[in-house]
């Protein structure tokens, strides 16, 4: 059976950040929708709403490539209850407000955000005119048709986006063709009208049954924030929600990944190799990117609870003496070097390195990517000091938590409502600290942490070393960008046209590769010690304390003297 929705969220409490004033609940319906309530404090009469639907590109079907793109752009031409194909843009300009989405790999996110004028009827018709989308989208012919058009010209604007280009080589050339990562996923106008027609197969027929299949209410979330000054509480705003969203059906379908559970998303290679591509832009840049499976439930709640990727990807991307970067550019190799998550679906995630590269440091390019792989060597076999641990929780504390900055209504909505269901399995109350803060467990409290919790270190340690056994050159994709492989190519990816070769690496680069050279011979290290963290201790005064400024008007020459500074030392020891 597909998942049962559980009412219990209803009870849990949001977890917030200390300067967060925003009031959060939860509310489930019964055609199984959840929705995140957010009512702000704040005097602006701003109001934002999200759908995030668990469906998205690599559902398409084989045989018409970019359908849930397509779905996405044909739910805002209309809907049975509002027909008119520009009803709801025109509403939403009339209260200052704007509409848009995105289809990603899993899930298509829908969002607009208008002003309230302090009217609660325009926040009802506004809540009702969106939740339309999703309870009975017109999908007519006459719009199908047209609509092909705006999918094309969005097509020929990425032909010359090197992220498309780069993206879609990666999956063509990597991607296993029985895992939908592979599929060409924003679709064209001979992927959704010629090759359909070549099938004999009908474009709207298509879109109906995706749309009847997969806009079911049991695989939405939602996130809707309003004005606290309009409603006062959850009780006042339940009605106007209620109206918008309860005939949403729910198909009682399953999450889409649940048809490809099992399958490897990359094939797997005998002989490794480099995959030399040219850029539209002027670009020498390398990407090491690793796949990581989590196909099991305790590897995804782990994945996002602890996130070993964070540690690796700070210390593979700092900047100070002894780093990947120092090195290189003391050999006048590279520009920038960062590391991070780069494509992130259900069942895999990939740690990408991507390093940006002088012309010397492109005819250097595998030394490059040896002197990589002899700082990822050293993280396995060198003990991580304990302070990059502690570190990074508190900077992550300090910047992302304690004194995260109050978002926009719009960007607060089309965070929580996809983190959502991504968080569902860590717990609905991480919705806004999971995606921000490290150790994620169930004793977290909102409170600002200086250090782990007893074992939270020795967990993040133990999930590092786990994930470091994978960052090995046999499970590395590796690609090279660069406009001097123009005429040195042997290959043309079908979608985009990209150049490109592929380079066999020899055995003794790979040697080079599989037992580098030590970290210390070749002159990298651990970052060292911040100090310059701040602490909770404050600041103390050391002499006097100076007495208060006289009660009384100063003269012009007082007020043009400026007060002398207060001597003070960090009182951390």
């Amino acid at each position: 059976d597909p998942p049962a929705v559980s009412q219990a969220w209803d009870e849990i409490s949001i977890l917030r950040p200390p300067g967060d004033l925003n009031t959060y609940s939860y509310h489930t319906f019964p055609n199984g929708l959840q929705l995140a309530l957010v009512l702000d404090p704040s005097p602006s009469s701003s109001c934002a709403a999200c759908v995030s639907v668990r469906v998205g590109a690599t559902s398409d079907p084989a045989t018409v490539k970019g359908l849930a793109h397509f779905c996405e752009h044909m739910l805002f031409l209309g809907t049975d209850k509002y027909p008119k194909e520009d009803e709801f843009s025109t509403f939403l300009s009339a209260h200052g407000g704007s509409s848009n989405a995105y289809t990603d790999s899993e899930s298509t996110v829908y969002y607009c955000t208008f002003n309230s004028s302090n009217d609660p009827s325009v926040v009802g018709e506004a809540l009702e005119r969106f939740g339309a989308f999703f309870s009975g989208a017109s999908l007519s012919q006459s719009s199908t048709n047209r609509e092909l058009n705006a999918i094309d010209s969005e097509h020929s604007k990425n032909l010359q986006q090197d992220g498309f280009r780069n993206y879609q080589l990666e999956k063509a050339i990597r991607g296993n063709p029985a895992h939908p990562y592979n599929k060409f996923f924003t679709g064209n106008k001979k992927t959704l009208l010629e090759d359909t027609k070549a099938q004999n197969m009908d474009l709207r027929k298509e879109l109906v049954k995706f749309y009847e299949t997969y806009y079911s209410a049991n695989l939405m979330t939602a996130t809707v924030v309003l004005p606290q000054s309009l409603f006062g509480d959850k009780s006042k705003a339940l009605p106007l929600l209620d109206k918008a969203f309860q005939d949403v059906p729910n198909r009682r379908a399953f999450p889409p990944e649940v048809s490809w559970e099992g399958t490897p998303p990359f094939t797997p290679i005998q002989n490794l190799f480099v995959l030399e591509a040219v850029p539209v832009r002027e670009l020498r840049q390398v990407t090491i990117s690793f796949p990581i499976e989590t196909t099991t439930y305790k590897e995804q709640t782990t994945t996002l609870s602890i996130k070993a990727e964070s540690y690796i990807s700070h210390l593979v991307g700092h900047e100070g003496k002894g780093s990947i970067l120092s090195c290189l550019k003391k050999k006048g190799w590279a520009n920038v070097v960062s590391a991070g998550q780069g494509t992130d679906l259900s069942d895999f995630y990939t740690l990408d390195v991507n390093v940006d590269l002088t012309a010397t440091g492109l005819n250097h390019v595998d030394e490059v990517i040896a002197t990589i792989f002899s700082y990822l060597n050293m993280l396995r076999k060198q003990n991580i000091p304990d302070y990059v641990f502690d570190e990074l929780l508190q900077t992550s504390e300090l910047s992302a938590w304690r004194f995260l900055p109050k978002e926009s209504t719009e960007r607060l909505a089309t965070e929580m409502a996809p983190n959502m269901w991504k968080y569902r399995d860590v717990g609905p109350q991480y919705v806004l600290a999971g995606p921000r803060r490290l150790d994620v467990q169930e004793d977290m409290t909102e409170a600002y942490r200086a250090k782990f919790r007893p074992g939270g270190r020795e967990d993040a340690r133990q999930e590092v070393q786990n994930l470091m056994q994978k960052l090995v050159p046999l499970n590395a994709q590796i690609t090279v960008f660069s406009k001097t492989f123009q005429g040195r190519t042997n290959a043309k990816e079908a979608v985009y046209g990209t150049d490109y070769l592929i380079r066999p690496v020899d055995d003794r680069t790979l040697l080079s590769w599989t037992k580098p050279l030590d970290a210390a011979r070749a002159g990298l290290a651990y970052p060292r010690r911040n100090f310059f963290i701040p602490s909770e201790r404050g600041l103390a005064f050391k002499g006097p304390i100076p007495s208060p400024l006289p009660l009384r008007p100063l003269e012009l020459e007082e007020r043009m003297t400026p007060p002398s500074p207060p001597r003070q030392i960090p009182d951390d020891d």
